[in-house]
């Protein structure tokens, strides 16, 4: 995908800024899935950036994204899910414009031979440990860094890969070798770490200074510099033997440290760059982005440089560091509920953090914001028309707009959060909130009245409103000591009554949607979504593919069968038999997403943390191939426990051995003989082969017996389950105390 970009200069230096403007056509064209609008190119977190003078700019981040541009970044190509990986890709290191190593999570390791257009991945040792830095030594030996002391080495461009023993457990976060064989790694709690055998064997170098490196540069074998936590930058002149601290003149972290000679450095962080010109004598802190932080930095020369950060940031500079102009576009704000006024697929508005609002009347060729009277948090938004719109946030703020949201007004109700406003017809709506805030209007949002109902009271939250005809409406509202359940209120009168349903939640529901007076469904901190078939009387579970840690924002159906539902970790599900069957849609992000609106069966948008707007134009995605035969072995299998029966007094662990067939995530839930959830845990990746201590000692999951606050739990029969993306596998085993 290729997207040409305006690029807006922002001025970073001692004198005034100056404002400069070039503007490059953004061309619509024909897209498959989900893809971006805002921001642009993309708005995934980068990590690692590297250029040469040719033109050719390569960034990597979240998501598994590898964003490329050929001619200095007037133009992207963007990949997501690179070579099938979901999670980030935290560093890229080539070593010639052809010979490039990416490396992230879960051990992740890419390589290419051909500039970036291709991506290779390789074998891992270590499967389920993050990889956070790649450095080349020469046109073989590279060396990989990450969690818990992880050192890894290649001697044949990246092809394979061997475990260095680093001596530490302590998390490694780059790594820098100045001269031929002579490396250094640096890490969390001061850990600094040199190699003279091209990163065979390692040693500690002593550093007191009680900070977190995040990066290290050498000019020479002996003179180097680390960077870190709280603006810390620490100096070498003897190969690491002895480190002075120098002032940053900032608090903030910094991330990446370069040279661009050995006069000129820079490091780069949260809201500030530091620079320095007389060889890293002293140093000058610098304004850079408040918003979105610096992680990665990159000179090709003494002139030409580029910044890569969060929230899809890139950054270049051609005067040697003296300003910075930024190649992203589009706001950065957390966007939490989107509208399709008056149902026309060229108009959408977008609510979010910071009182913004953002509209596009050219099906998302363009978003713009416009003012409002408030800075508060905008938490939901509902247009009668394609005129009249209704936005509820935080602090009791109601905004209305007569004009298709270019202007809005202000209604104060009072101070408590509002959640949800939805209209049952063009006079009557609802808007309901923290505190039990429940609020009626009768003449189209100009005035509103607080209303008492039964079941709602100043502990509950309501955090959603619907309404499917001027009578039938009803509303989720959370309740207990933290909120962690679910009543559903029903009325059939218009909202003169509401009565509390038979059935609650177990738990917090964020949103509800129904298709017509009978079926409807509920998404909220639950991997599963909820349906009812009897206008909400009763409900019944529903099971899309497993995501860990999953929780559902928000739920779209456009009638009986087909829908949608997105939520955190960039999950996007979608049902076209009434959520019988859920299948996942990609969304190209991790960021968590908010709101989906959905014009027809095939356009829609979605919105999210810092600013994500995705539109779709075919419904999300293609329906997904029919399922392969089943394996002759299944994915995961599982081995004995041992001990078992556990007994807690006599053994501190019972082992939970398994054998991987389909490489992949994987989940370990432990329930008691009621299906009650014990305890839950995301082991991450793990590629094929048995995980038990004969073969991979100190990879085998344990259980301690305890729940997952860390309380022992009874005597009795235990199921513990291996979850993967499509199969389930279950033991059994029992605890004596």
């Amino acid at each position: 995908m290729r997207i040409l970009l305006p690029l807006t200069y922002k001025i970073v230096r001692r004198t005034l800024p100056v404002l400069l403007l070039w503007y490059f056509p953004v061309p619509m064209f024909s897209q498959s899935g989900w893809f971006w609008q805002n921001p642009l190119p993309q708005g995934n977190d980068l990590y690692g950036v590297q250029a040469f003078a040719t033109g050719t700019i390569v960034a990597v981040g979240s998501a598994g994204t590898v964003m490329t541009s050929t001619n200095y970044g007037l133009s992207w190509d963007v990949q997501r899910y690179v070579g099938g990986a979901f999670g980030t890709f935290r560093s890229i290191s080539f070593f010639s414009p052809a010979s490039g190593i990416i490396v992230g999570d879960s051990g992740s390791i890419f390589t290419s031979s051909d500039g970036g257009a291709r991506w290779i991945r390789r074998s891992s040792p270590v499967n389920h440990i993050d990889l956070n830095y790649v450095t080349s030594i020469d046109a073989n030996h590279d060396v990989a860094v990450g969690d818990s002391g992880t050192i890894l080495r290649t001697t044949n461009g990246g092809l394979s890969w061997l475990n260095a023993i680093s001596g530490t457990r302590s998390n490694l976060w780059s790594a820098y070798f100045p001269v031929t064989g002579v490396g250094y790694t640096v890490g969390e709690t001061n850990t600094i770490l040199k190699s003279i055998d091209f990163g065979t064997n390692w040693v500690r170098l002593d550093s007191t200074a009680p900070r977190n490196y995040f990066s290290v540069f050498f000019t020479t074998q002996d003179s180097g510099w680390v960077v870190g936590s709280q603006g810390i930058i620490r100096r070498t002149t003897d190969g690491g033997m002895t480190w002075i601290s120098q002032a940053s003149h900032s608090a903030f972290a910094l991330y990446a440290l370069t040279f661009t000679n050995k006069s000129n450095a820079f490091a780069v962080g949260d809201a500030r760059i530091i620079s320095s010109h007389n060889g890293g004598e002293f140093w000058d802190a610098e304004s850079l982005d408040a918003t979105n932080g610096a992680r990665g930095i990159f000179f090709t020369d003494t002139s030409s440089g580029w910044i890569a950060g969060l929230h899809g940031e890139i950054k270049r500079t051609v005067d040697g560091g003296a300003t910075w102009s930024s190649l992203t576009r589009g706001s950065r704000v957390n966007l939490n509920a989107i509208s399709i006024p008056a149902q026309d697929q060229t108009y959408a508005i977008a609510v979010g953090d910071k009182g913004i609002v953002m509209r596009t009347t050219n099906a998302g060729a363009e978003w713009t914001t416009s003012s409002t009277p408030t800075t508060k948090a905008l938490r939901s938004v509902y247009f009668i028309s394609s005129n009249a719109g209704i936005v509820v946030g935080d602090n009791g703020v109601i905004l209305q707009t007569i004009d298709g949201g270019q202007a809005w007004n202000s209604i104060q109700s009072d101070s408590s959060n509002l959640t949800s406003v939805y209209f049952a017809d063009g006079l009557n709506g609802w808007a309901a909130g923290f505190d039990g805030a429940v609020f009626q209007t009768t003449n189209a949002g100009s005035v509103w009245s607080r209303r008492s109902i039964s079941g709602i009271d100043s502990s509950t939250i309501v955090t959603s409103v619907f309404f499917v005809d001027p009578e039938y409406g009803w509303m989720s509202a959370n309740f207990g000591p933290t909120r962690s359940y679910t009543r559903f209120l029903k009325t059939t009168d218009g909202g003169v009554t509401w009565n509390v349903a038979d059935a609650d939640s177990m738990f917090p529901v964020l949103a509800i949607y129904f298709a017509n007076r009978n079926v409807g469904w509920a998404v909220g901190k639950s991997a599963n979504p909820l349906k009812t078939t009897d206008g909400g009387q009763s409900w019944f579970t529903q099971y899309p593919p497993y995501h860990p840690k999953t929780s559902y924002q928000s739920v779209r159906f456009i009638d009986e069968n087909t829908g949608w539902a997105v939520g955190t970790n960039g999950n996007v599900i979608k049902t076209t038999n009434g959520g019988k069957n859920w299948y996942s849609q990609l969304s190209g992000t991790n960021n968590l997403l908010s709101d989906i609106a959905m014009f027809d069966s095939a356009t829609g948008w979605i919105v999210g943390a810092n600013g994500a707007i995705l539109k779709t134009t075919d419904g999300g995605g293609p329906l997904p191939a029919p399922p392969p035969p089943p394996p002759s072995k299944p994915p995961i299998g599982l081995s004995p426990t041992t001990p078992n029966p556990f007994i807690p007094s006599k053994n501190e662990y019972v082992y939970l051995p398994f054998s991987v067939v389909t490489p992949g995530d994987i989940s370990l839930r432990i329930y008691d003989i009621l299906g009650r959830l014990i305890l839950a845990h995301d082991l991450g990746y793990f590629g094929a082969g048995t995980y038990d201590e004969s073969e991979n000692p100190g990879l085998t999951p344990t259980w301690d017996g305890k729940n997952q606050d860390g309380v022992p739990v009874v005597s009795g029969i235990y199921f513990y389950k291996y979850i993967t993306r499509d199969f389930i596998s279950t033991g059994k085993l029992i605890l004596i105390r």
